[in-house]
């Protein structure tokens, strides 16, 4: 019986030492990382010597946060990769190897310690003397011959007894100063001996909970692999995490009016997967792996009659419409005005399009930037350069006098579908000056891309009603009103400059209201009757001035008065 016990305890010591030879932590590194629009895939690679026979290999230090489905292992090597599987291994508090309490320290705490407990008996000695002699002095002051109420034979022992009573209360006085003074500072010392043994039993603390490793959890994959023979072999591992996300930013700029404008299309990166991307390479992605793709079915569409329903509760008449009638606001998600951002200093100091290599799949766009970047996990947002380039930019102006006397720059860029940019904030420079912001929407279906590059104080205009073309008159029920408006564009610069304007002529909103207008009468506008809308495309050479004028007749109920 007791050598079966003893063969099993053998077995059980083999076996967990077989299981301990064939399980190896690696010392892994992230060579790579995907990021998407929301999410990230990491790439850890390892080298390692791989045992024969069944092998696990361990990954430490990846992240927490990991989609343990997402896992995938791939290798090179003379070996099969069997499995993978995600493990959280505890790992229980305990102390440094190094003694970090010098024995001076344990020396001079005894000593104080002694100390005290010496001054602790010296201060009770003192204190029953003190309440030895405060006793006496009592008895003293109560006795009745002190007091004068026994009788005395003569007046001469009184005397005596009072010369008595006074040089035994100044020898008690004296006594009590002696021991009160001596209990000052002893009571003094003891507390400066208690302040220094505090500091240095709370320094002797700090040092002990520095020598204890506290309790943590370490985060591992662990890969089987199956290998004939002992072999050297390369393991990599795949995991996405969600704590991920990058946001596309551009800068537009415009050196003059006759060279096209640069873009740079830069993206904000920002992780907090608790494990740090050290000098990766990094790859955008235009996915979002977080969206479904399960494509949408139909349902069958059922109409239903609409009904009012009054409710009366607690004395209040409520209205509940029915689900078709509910408002749902929607929430503006361009932001005209951005926050200029410091430069980071992960940005390289050169930087052109020759880094990233753009590969365009069927369902996204990736980015496959050649240059290295680090990006700590710490939930900031981390620039990095995705690529430079130039657009072809036809330049003019535009203005809306109604609105503004100002004339607009406008840059037209044309080409931009090729780029497979992201709706972003844009920061705009014109002649190297930052000149304010704008968002790109690519998903709009136009072929030019139109940004405004600011005011230019080179072109002036006016916009004036003229009161001598004007009139009214009454027919029937009906007053006609007459209106001429006449612009005044003016290039003050020495060179021609192309020029889009734009006004307006009322259109009628009620029935009663008709607006008569006769575009043949303008010359060279575009009529927009819809929405009323005027247009001009004009050239105007250096220093020259044009006006236009346009007439329009409003006929209303004379009763009335117009908005």
């Amino acid at each position: 019986m007791k050598n079966l016990k003893l063969i099993i305890i053998l077995f059980a010591l083999l076996t967990m030492q077989a299981k301990a030879d064939n399980e190896k932590t690696v010392k892994s590194k992230i060579s790579a990382v995907t990021v998407f629009l929301q999410g990230a895939q990491v790439t850890r690679t390892a080298g390692t010597n791989i045992a024969s026979g069944t092998s696990r290999i361990i990954f430490e230090g990846v992240s927490p946060y990991l989609q343990t489905n997402s896992i995938r292992a791939s290798g090179k090597g003379n070996f099969i990769i069997m499995e993978t599987q995600f493990y959280t291994k505890h790992v229980p508090p305990g102390n440094k190897k190094t003694n970090a309490i010098p024995a001076s320290v344990g020396r001079r705490i005894l000593e104080i310690s002694d100390s005290l407990t010496e001054l602790v008996f010296e201060i009770e000695d003192l204190s029953l003397k003190q309440k030895a002699w405060k006793m006496e002095k009592n008895m003293l002051e109560k006795n009745k011959l002190m007091q004068g109420q026994s009788k005395t034979d003569s007046l001469q022992l009184f005397m005596a007894a009072m010369d008595f009573y006074r040089l035994k209360i100044h020898d008690i006085n004296k006594s009590l100063m002696v021991v009160k003074k001596e209990l000052f500072y002893v009571n003094k010392l003891k507390s400066s001996l208690q302040r220094r043994l505090n500091e240095l039993n709370n320094y002797k603390r700090k040092l002990m909970s520095e020598n204890v490793i506290p309790a943590k959890y370490l985060y591992q994959i662990i890969v089987t692999v199956s290998a004939k023979f002992a072999t050297y072999g390369t393991v990599e591992v795949n995991y996405f995490v969600n704590n991920a996300s990058w946001q596309p930013s551009y800068d537009l700029r415009a050196d003059d009016t006759k060279s096209p404008v640069n873009l740079t299309y830069k993206a904000k990166i920002t992780q907090n997967t608790a494990e740090d991307w050290n000098n990766v390479a990094v790859t955008l992605s235009t996915m979002n792996p977080n969206r479904s793709n399960i494509r949408p079915v139909l349902r069958p569409w059922k109409l239903r009659y609409y009904v009012q329903r009054i409710v009366h509760r607690n004395n209040v008449k409520a209205q509940t419409l029915s689900a078709s009638n509910i408002y749902m606001p929607t929430t503006n998600a361009v932001n005209e005005s951005i926050e200029m951002k410091k430069e980071f200093k992960n940005v390289p100091s050169q930087i052109s399009s020759a880094y990233t290599k753009q590969v365009t799949n069927m369902t996204n766009v990736e980015f496959k930037i050649d240059l290295k970047y680090s990006i700590p996990s710490d939930s900031k947002s981390h620039q990095v350069i995705v690529m430079e380039s130039d657009i072809a930019s036809e330049f003019e102006h535009f203005a809306v006098p109604k609105l503004s006397t100002d004339a607009f720059l406008i840059s037209r860029m044309s080409g931009w579908e090729e780029l497979n940019l992201l709706p972003g904030q844009a920061n705009i420079y014109f002649l190297n000056t930052f000149i304010g912001s704008t968002y790109i929407d690519p998903n709009t279906i136009e072929d030019t891309l139109n940004i405004s590059l600011g005011r230019d104080p080179g072109i002036a205009i006016s916009r004036k009603k003229l009161k001598d073309k004007e009139s009214t008159e009454i027919i029937g029920s009906d007053r006609v009103k007459k209106i001429t408006i006449e612009l005044t564009v003016r290039n003050k610069k020495n060179q021609a400059v192309s020029m889009t304007v734009e006004d307006q002529v009322p259109i009628s909103g009620e029935e009663g209201i008709k607006v008569f207008f006769d575009p043949d009468e303008v010359e060279g506008e575009t009529y927009y009757k819809n929405s009323g809308k005027l247009s001009w495309d004009i050239k105007l050479g250096p220093k020259e001035t044009k006006k236009i004028k346009f007439s329009y007749k409003i006929k209303y109920p004379k009763n009335k008065k117009l908005m």
